[in-house]
């Protein structure tokens, strides 16, 4: 015969315990992700942190960002805490395409070796002295939220609309997809017209920028 271990009185046993299963701790797959080093981290991001990168050395992000910021001028005579990060850290931090959420997107901006390398990218376009003075780590989803709730109100996403409206025109004539000397039907655009909103050309349906295919049956 067992002796029932012993309890304090009023002391209550947790069903774990009244079920005689032990304590277990993390499986061996959770402890070997927490044992990743940095740079494996960083090999098994994929591309994503290259499109990143690539999004910080978008001129357009900081052309967006002025909006915002130029949208929440306030008077700093009357208090209140300064921006912990400037706007267009904020803008960065909302790329959820990249990452598929809000909170992976502040998991990968918290690395710090990541936001290392963003913060090199953004230095080549505003210089270095913009960065200077930045965390060591990305925003968090709070600083997002509150961006999103308190800054970018029914006015500033209104001038965001424009102004990207505006990059748009602007970006589509830069890479050529707007010719002065084209006249084309708006309800019979060509592939070589059309760019998705991510800058990309989409790719041929054939695999192939010809317009005309060779009968393989006659030659």
């Amino acid at each position: 015969m067992t002796a029932e271990p012993l309890t304090v009185p009023g002391q209550t046993r947790s069903r774990r315990q009244l079920s005689g299963r032990r304590e277990s701790g993390p499986d061996e797959l959770t402890v070997a992700l927490i044992a990743q080093s940095q740079r494996r981290r960083r090999a098994t991001a994929g591309t994503a942190l290259g499109r990143v990168r690539a999004l910080a050395g978008d001129p357009h992000l900081y052309e967006l960002a002025a909006v915002v910021t130029a949208g929440n001028q306030r008077d700093h005579t009357v208090g209140g805490r300064p921006l912990h990060y400037p706007d267009w850290c904020l803008l960065l931090g909302g790329c959820i395409r990249v990452f598929g959420s809000a909170s992976a997107t502040a998991r990968a901006l918290r690395d710090q070796s990541a936001w290392r390398d963003v913060l090199e990218a953004t230095a080549d376009v505003i210089g270095r002295e913009a960065v200077s003075g930045l965390p060591s780590i990305g925003p968090s989803r709070d600083h997002w939220s509150y961006f999103c709730k308190r800054r970018v109100t029914a006015t500033v996403l209104e001038a965001l609309t424009a102004k990207q409206r505006e990059l748009g025109v602007r970006r589509a004539r830069e890479v050529g997809l707007l010719h002065d000397d084209d006249v084309t039907s708006p309800g019979k655009y060509r592939r070589d017209h059309v760019v998705g909103l991510d800058g990309k050309v989409f790719s041929s349906p054939l695999r192939t920028l010809e317009t005309a295919r060779v009968d393989r049956a006659t030659g």
